[in-house]
């Protein structure tokens, strides 16, 4: 962990064990290296600010807070032994208007909202296909039902309500699975 945030981390204990929160009227607060960063974060945080022509700090934020929301559901952080949370980084970048916060996040979150695009066309037609089926099923399940009620003979009507069970089970174990 870098120095120059161990003293944001390393407060007094205050109330209730606690660490003191720090005040946000402080006027000269730590600033936010990008050597807290691995290489490669940190290369691309550098470029960005560069780029935007923004502080450093403001470029870190827009990409942990991507690379968070990338690695959330993956990582867990173990607080103590037995209680895990998912790793997720809450963040804010406080500065005026025309200070191209906008622009920056923006930029920092190109590559994941490129990869959701590209991960929504691939199942695009998938999820037609499982659409279609499942209005289809239900169709089928209705004009059995229909079928059902009108069926005097004992053995039909055990045929049609087994045929609406199996098309109804084979559906709700197909909710179950995951996704491929």
């Amino acid at each position: 962990m870098s120095a120059e945030i161990i003293p944001l981390i390393k407060g007094g204990a205050g109330k209730d064990g606690w660490e003191d929160p720090i005040p946000l009227i402080q006027t000269k607060l730590p600033s936010l290296s990008p050597s807290i960063l691995p290489n490669w974060a940190r290369d691309y945080a550098t470029a960005l600010a560069a780029f935007s022509q923004v502080a450093p700090e403001t470029a870190i934020n827009a990409v942990l807070g991507t690379v968070s929301t990338v690695a959330q559901r993956n990582l867990q952080v173990q607080i103590k032994a037995g209680h895990k949370k998912p790793l997720c980084t809450w963040s804010v970048t406080f500065l005026q208007s025309g200070n191209r916060k906008s622009a920056v996040m923006n930029t920092a979150t190109r590559p994941l909202d490129a990869y959701e695009r590209e991960k929504a066309e691939e199942t695009e037609q998938d999820n037609k296909r499982i659409a279609s089926k499942i209005a289809t099923e239900q169709a089928r399940i209705k004009h059995l039902r229909q079928e059902f009620a009108k069926e005097k003979n004992g053995n039909k009507r055990n045929a049609l309500e087994a045929e609406i069970e199996g098309i109804e089970e084979d559906a709700a174990s197909k909710e179950n699975q995951p996704p491929a």
